[in-house]
């Protein structure tokens, strides 16, 4: 049987199974955003407008607020919003305005072009002055930004301010080339009231002097409100100017104004430009409260919802922003109501429902908001055995769904990666069965898979379970089997064809060779001759050889001994001298039993070998 381990571990590998487990999916659907922008991607496009202010690639700075500027968000949000992003706008503009305006001027003074120089640093000074107050009204608007979205605008506010003193430095070393002796000029700006409603009308007043406190008549002041020009003016015979200004609809809590002289015609050569200082003007209005409701506030896809709103203060109408959209919601009696059925495609999770006023005159933008959660019921999958499937035919797999509530059409996936096998099943019943085909190469042994289910109703979420089953590959064992069967066959017959030829002489009974013993003393048999009857040279040799073994051992060969019996008696106590002994024993039976040719002259020396050995051994 040693000569077929290696058939059968051969046989064991090929049905050994190696079962790959199947990884089960998660699936996690994108929630939907609320109105209000994302803190994470606002303080991120910031930070690229601050970048892209400090490398002075106005282009990528106009792109950028042109996007924020589109931005969608509940009303009152909207205007924080776009406020700011305008002022960033303009800020990129003055100050590419100022980058341009000093590169020409530093030519032209380079060329002597003093009177064409001095005309752009006129310019480039209106642009920074600007610039300078845009960035007060764009540092309080930062303020407002953060606190009511999250964003981080830092560093946004100091790279504009870093390239506001840089351009001043270039402004300042062109004006040296030059070398312009110009008179500096006072301006000086006051408000009354300091605090007025938005779209009423305040006094704006102030003078024009030289550094000797000299009037400037007839100058044209220039009136600049929140980072944008106003309104423009002259100056009396004293140097006093003053003009009635509207307070813009801002809902905010201060603006900056500031009055700004730039020296024409004849002045140009003579006065230098003057900003006065700020003047803070505090916003007046109004902010109502909106009170919102919503039942029931746990739901399912497809449930309808009730949304209430009141409001304190007379507006027609409200937005309101829920699952990506945007409802307009008329007013009456100070409130309004909203019927709404939730999206059966509508995602598990909490949702964020703001609702908003729009700005009336006097009456600030507004928002207040509300969490409503959406779930979905639940199914359970109960696999009800490990089944046992035979590859490649095809097999049933039985598996039962309980549902939260009542039940519902559905379609039941099974997938078995490691047996390349996929099935569905589309089904109303709670229990089903579903037939399964593992492919021709699946191995043997524990295989893994995943049975979904997906409801066709929305309310309910999908399922999913790991399944486990047994998989005998039929192509497999049979090959394994064949293997195995066809070892032992052929094992078998070179068996039965070394035994043949003495089962056929066992059941013929041949007449034994018959050798004449002495008397039994064995002084005296030492000596008596042997006689052999078969007149065969190899028998002749083996039996002068057993007569050797039988002086050796004191065994007799008896007449119906065969030569194997008569070897496993007496090799034991030849010692060294067995295996010649073996050897001779194997050449007769393969003479006198197979009939197959033996050299008589090596059977002759082995024979001799037998013999000197065996006498050395005596004492």
């Amino acid at each position: 049987m040693r000569k077929l381990f290696p058939l059968l571990i051969l046989a064991l590998i090929l049905t050994q199974a190696y079962a790959q487990p199947a990884i089960p999916r998660h699936v996690n659907p994108d929630q939907l955003k609320p109105a209000a922008p994302d803190p994470v991607i606002l303080t991120g496009v910031y930070g690229d407008l601050s970048s892209a202010f400090l490398a002075e690639n106005f282009s990528s700075i106009a792109s950028l607020a042109s996007v924020l500027l589109n931005l969608s968000a509940p009303s009152d949000l909207k205007f924080i919003l776009d406020r700011f992003h305008s002022l960033i706008q303009e800020e990129g503009i003055l100050m590419n305005y100022s980058k341009t305006g000093l590169e020409v001027a530093k030519q032209l003074a380079i060329q002597g072009r003093v009177s064409d120089a001095l005309s752009y640093i006129e310019n480039v000074t209106m642009n920074l002055a600007k610039a300078n107050i845009t960035y007060m009204s764009l540092a309080d608007a930062a303020r407002t930004v953060k606190g009511r979205t999250g964003a981080d605008t830092g560093s946004l506010l100091q790279s504009i301010l870093k390239l506001i003193v840089t351009y001043t430095h270039r402004l300042n070393e062109t004006s040296t080339l030059l070398g312009v002796n110009l008179t500096d000029t006072q301006l000086t700006l006051s408000i009354t009231p300091t605090s007025a409603w938005v779209g009423s009308k305040v006094l704006a007043y102030g003078y024009l002097k030289n550094h000797q406190g000299d009037p400037l008549p007839n100058r044209t002041i220039v009136l600049m409100m929140d980072g944008r020009k106003t309104a423009e003016t002259t100056t009396n015979e004293q140097g006093y100017y003053s003009l009635s200004l509207q307070v813009p609809y801002i809902y905010v809590e201060h603006i900056n104004l500031f009055a700004m002289y730039l020296p024409l015609g004849g002045d140009v050569y003579k006065y230098k430009p003057a900003i006065s200082p700020n003047a803070t003007l505090y916003l007046l209005y109004v902010t109502p409260n909106i009170t919102l409701s919503i039942q029931p506030d746990l739901v399912l896809p497809g449930d309808t919802i009730q949304l209430r709103a009141s409001i304190d203060r007379p507006v027609s109408t409200l937005d309101a922003y829920l699952f990506g959209q945007h409802f307009k919601l008329q007013v009456q009696n100070s409130s309004a109501t909203l019927a709404l059925s939730v999206p059966t495609d509508a995602p598990e999770g909490k949702y964020i429902v703001i609702v908003s006023s729009p700005a009336n005159q006097t009456i600030a933008p507004t928002s207040t908001s509300a969490t409503l959660t959406v779930r979905k019921l639940s199914i359970n999958i109960t696999q009800l055995q490990i089944p046992m499937f035979l590859s490649p035919l095809t097999s049933t797999l039985n598996t039962c769904i309980t549902f939260e509530r009542e039940p519902t059409p559905y379609t039941l996936e099974v997938s078995i990666p490691s047996a390349e096998a996929q099935a569905s099943i589309t089904s109303t019943t709670t229990c089903t069965q579903v037939e399964i085909k593992p492919g021709l190469l699946t191995p043997t042994g524990t295989i893994q898979g995943t049975i979904t289910v997906q409801p066709h109703d929305p309310r309910y979420k999908p399922a999913s379970a790991k399944l486990q089953a047994y998989n005998i590959n039929l192509l497999f064992l049979i090959f394994a089997l064949t293997l195995v069967t066809s070892s032992i066959y052929v094992y078998l017959k070179v068996d039965t064809r070394k035994r043949g030829p003495q089962a056929e002489r066992e059941e013929e009974k041949p007449t034994p060779i018959v050798v004449h013993e002495p008397s039994p003393r064995v002084e005296a048999e030492e000596n008596s001759p042997v006689h052999i009857e078969i007149n065969d040279p190899v028998a002749k040799e083996y039996f002068r050889a057993v007569k050797i073994v039988e002086t050796a051992t004191g065994i007799k060969m008896k007449p119906l001994k065969t030569i194997s019996e008569y070897l496993s008696e007496t090799r034991s106590r030849l010692g060294k001298a067995g295996d010649i002994f073996r050897e001779i024993s194997g050449l007769a039976e393969a003479k006198l039993y197979g009939d197959i040719p033996v050299d008589v002259d090596k059977l002759a020396t082995l024979v001799s070998e037998l013999e000197k050995i065996l006498e050395e051994k005596k004492p």
